[in-house]
């Protein structure tokens, strides 16, 4: 039976404490907010075994309990027990695994975390997925509507100039796998025709592809803490290809959500920077998801893996689900290679795709994103037949929590229920917040010579005092509902012009949090002055 459920977020931040070692953070979750130190329990010899050796059942279990213990020993634990025991018997709770502010804990084995007391492995329950969380100034991505079949490009180089790959075994392998998925109508495989790069390019151009799936070297430069992706030249050889000008050409073709690295080394990123491995980038840059290798996988089980994880796509489960079915394939056929892939991803939800008839296609073309602000309902909606204006005292308001969850009337204040759906502002959220301010800021500059000198001057003067606003992360500061209504008062009132650009700013969750923090009167101002806009984040 597909996954239907919905997954609540439990975001784990890592960060350094002043002795030089690590906090760990528990910035949301069903039950709140945790935090605990963290000690690697994992020496380098360990890591670099998991890297390039074959471990049996054993050690994986060994490796897991490690950072299992390491990190749910103490309240972060007790948040994860509390939590699961908190939602729904058919929804998930998702690990998003954030290590921007600290890259090197990237290089360490996630995916095999082990509760010994439960004899489980989170990543093979469909219930507890685990994925390497992206925190981007981008738009979170809308689910690309599908009318089946999903079209995937597979990608195969083996230059004449490097150790040989057995491409078409590969490609045998994993037509066969897809093989029943065709002759249903619910995937179409195609091979690229050249493996260059502008092969690639080309070829984009024409039918829209959802999936990109590699076969080939992929390389990580220590040097250059740069990684890159090999295609082959007009004469066959090698060409290296930088993750950043790939993901440059894919970013620019909307209907791609994810790519599948079956590369070597496709996972692997500098210590000093996050984003520098291959699939890392490709996340950076705009694409949705990428599933990449974090060490060699074998060619039998890369098939039965590929197999497992496309039939549960065209099963219309989200990304997370599907590679959870993919993962257990492996682990029933007794193969440990099921924790080698990583996923990494930048969306709040991971239905990527939405499978829809041709009728229910048309139903849904035109809808749009709705913004946070909108799923907080009016104090005068009903549940159930009961008008919560009915209730003379107390503080009752409606609330969507999550998707496919029924409305529901909630004795809280409007910034509990905003911290609900958004969580409450992190450290991350200030960089976020002024990178969409600086965005309005440059399209005040695009609009220099329409708008008059003083009321730019006064939009800028305006800006800098809405930054000071939005920046109030910390726990001991509260942003002023007054001052964020007023600038956005007047900026809406004066300026037009960058309406469209205000909304996407405050569409943002991190400004979400930070509105949820000034309360009340801040969330129903964005709703009577946006209302019903569907505009999306810059």
């Amino acid at each position: 039976m597909p996954f239907t459920g919905h997954y609540r977020p439990f975001d784990i931040s890592f960060a350094y404490d002043d002795r030089g070692g690590y906090r760990v953070e528990v910035l949301r979750s069903p039950v709140g907010q945790a935090e605990d130190a963290f000690a690697l329990p994992l020496t380098q010899a360990d890591i670099d075994g998991w890297q390039s050796g074959h471990p049996d059942a054993e050690q994986v279990r060994w490796l897991g309990a490690a950072l299992f213990g390491a990190l749910f020993s103490g309240p972060i634990g007790t948040a994860l027990h509390s939590s699961m025991a908190r939602i729904d018997d058919g929804d998930g709770l998702r690990l998003n695994l954030r290590l921007n502010r600290t890259p090197e804990l990237a290089a360490l084995p996630w995916e095999l975390l082990y509760d010994a007391g439960a004899r489980l492995f989170l990543a093979l329950d469909e219930r507890t997925q685990l994925v390497r969380y992206l925190a981007l100034n981008l738009p979170e991505p809308e689910v690309l509507h599908v009318q089946p079949p999903l079209r995937m490009l597979a990608v195969l180089v083996s230059p004449a100039d490097m150790e040989g790959l057995d491409v078409e075994q590969e490609w045998a392998g994993l037509s066969e796998a897809l093989a029943p998925l065709q002759a249903s109508g619910g995937l179409v495989l195609e091979r690229l025709a050249s493996s260059t790069l502008d092969g690639l390019r080309r070829r984009l151009l024409q039918e829209p592809a959802h999936i990109l799936h590699f076969v080939g070297h992929g390389l990580y430069d220590g040097q250059s803490e740069t990684g890159g992706m090999v295609f082959a030249d007009n004469d066959g050889h090698a060409s290296l290809v930088a993750a950043s000008d790939v993901a440059t050409l894919l970013r620019n073709h909307r209907s791609l959500r994810l790519v599948f690295l079956n590369a070597c080394e496709g996972a692997i990123g500098s210590q000093a920077d996050v984003f520098s491995g291959v699939a890392q980038t490709l996340v950076q840059q705009g694409i949705p998801a990428a599933i990449a290798m974090q060490r060699e996988i074998s060619d039998g089980a890369a098939s039965l893996l590929a197999g497992a994880f496309y039939e549960a796509v065209a099963a219309d489960y989200p990304v997370e689900a599907a590679l959870a079915q993919a993962r257990i394939a492996l682990s029933t056929a007794g193969n440990q290679e099921w924790a080698t892939p990583a996923l990494f991803i930048r969306c709040e939800e991971g239905r990527l795709f939405s499978l829809q008839t041709e009728n229910e296609g048309e139903a849904v073309a035109e809808k749009k994103q709705e913004p946070w602000w909108n799923k907080v309902g009016d104090q005068n909606a009903s549940v159930g037949g009961i008008n919560v204006s009915d209730f003379g005292g107390g503080d009752f308001i409606i609330a969507n929590v999550g998707a496919g969850s029924k409305n529901v009337a909630v004795g809280k204040n409007i910034t509990q229920t905003v911290y609900e759906m958004l969580g409450e502002p992190t450290p991350d959220d200030k960089e976020i917040i002024g990178q969409q301010l600086a965005g309005v800021e440059a399209a005040l500059a695009a609009k220099q010579g329409q708008i008059d000198g003083m009321k730019a001057q006064m939009a800028q003067f305006q800006l800098q005092l809405l930054r000071g606003e939005l920046s109030k992360v910390d726990e001991s500061e509260t942003p002023s509902a007054s001052t964020i209504t007023q600038i956005g008062d007047w900026l809406l009132d004066n300026l037009p012009e960058l309406a469209e650009v205000l909304t996407g700013l405050f569409a943002t969750p991190a400004v979400g949090r930070v509105v949820g923090r000034a309360g009340e009167r801040a969330v129903e101002w964005l709703r009577k002055r946006f209302g019903g806009s569907t505009a999306r984040a810059i």
